[in-house]
């Protein structure tokens, strides 16, 4: 048999496209695709839990992949990653829903257990609190959690009572919660609502006159904790800033007390994402107003009514501006 005539074999693996178009070392398209994300995401196993460093462009690289191979052996990670990845970019309605197909496509996962957890935080900060409530029954009773997510959804039902009882129950010895430390904190916060809000006056940053709650007197108040180097602090910030533009012209009032140590950084930050109410600085990252507070993680805030009172505490997204919203007509209904 002759060889075929060079031009002939040109030819034809210019029809079939070179192997690196079709295959690279034997390795599918789907298998490249999945090691492109794993690599560019970090995606990595530690014990039971998945991890990953979450970009947009990751997020959207395992969007695209789920859609292309919707019956990949990997659709189970890749499921789970469209998940934490908005979770991890605090893009939290978006994950709720996420999280939500997760556990019907998964329930037996061994990610179940903290997709459920996080399912339910995220339906908190989405501002869906009877769907967390309805939700967090499917967690451990042994784990704080279960008692933590009732307490911050009753919170933002404007139920406080069962706030308390939630936390309480978690701490009562029967119910064998291993870590209550942070059950043991929510109890000191919870015990503020529906008191007047602590008092203080400090010096604004950027000069000026003393200022503190005894000031704001008739409005509704956020008192914000936060700092530069707290990356969830960032992430709220663009619902802040848009429930302080909303507000503007009413009797609201937002007061932020910074932990950080460099008055540079802080001033950046405040210029660059364009942060215009108030602030309190000291360069000390336990501070007076957080000492006085024993704020102990961060962002922390809490929302006083136009009495003077503390009505629920470390609500994020855009359950902050709602609740803003029903205080103000509560305050013109009095």
């Amino acid at each position: 048999m002759k060889p075929w005539p060079w031009t002939l074999v040109l030819m034809l693996a210019v029809a079939l496209g070179s192997p690196s178009a079709w295959a690279q070392d034997g390795i599918s398209d789907e298998e490249q695709a999945w090691k492109g994300i794993t690599e560019s995401m970090s995606v990595r196993w530690q014990g039971s839990l998945l991890l990953c460093t979450a970009t947009d462009e990751g997020v959207a690289r395992v969007d695209g992949f789920v859609e292309r191979w919707p019956t990949s052996a990997h659709r189970e990670e890749a499921r789970y990653l469209q998940a934490i990845g908005r979770w991890n970019l605090y893009r939290y309605a978006d994950a709720a829903d996420y999280y939500s197909a997760f556990l019907a496509a998964f329930p037996k996962s061994k990610l179940a257990g903290l997709a459920l957890n996080r399912w339910c935080w995220s339906m908190c900060w989405a501002d869906r609190p009877a769907e967390a409530l309805e939700a967090a029954e499917g967690l451990s009773r042994t784990s704080d959690a279960y008692y933590r997510v009732r307490s911050t959804a009753y919170n933002m039902l404007g139920k406080p009572d069962e706030a308390m009882a939630a936390l309480k129950a978690g701490l009562a010895p029967e119910a064998g919660v291993q870590h209550p430390r942070f059950l043991e904190q929510d109890v000191v916060w919870q015990e503020m609502v529906g008191k007047p809000v602590k008092s203080f006056r400090v010096k604004p940053h950027g000069g000026g006159d003393l200022v503190g709650p005894p000031d704001w007197l008739g409005k509704v108040i956020l008192i914000d904790f936060w700092a530069t180097w707290c990356r969830p602090c960032l992430a709220e910030m663009p619902h802040l800033i848009a429930a302080w533009e909303r507000f503007q012209g009413s009797n609201v009032m937002f007061f932020g007390v910074s932990a950080d140590r460099e008055q540079a950084k802080l001033d950046a930050v405040l210029e660059e994402m364009g942060i215009s109410w108030p602030q309190h600085f000291d360069g000390q990252t336990r501070n007076r107003v957080v000492e006085l507070f024993n704020v102990r993680r961060f962002p922390s805030n809490v929302i006083v009514d136009a009495k003077g009172r503390v009505r629920v505490y470390n609500i994020k997204g855009p359950g902050v501006e709602r609740i803003i919203r029903e205080l103000l007509e509560e305050a013109t209904e009095e």
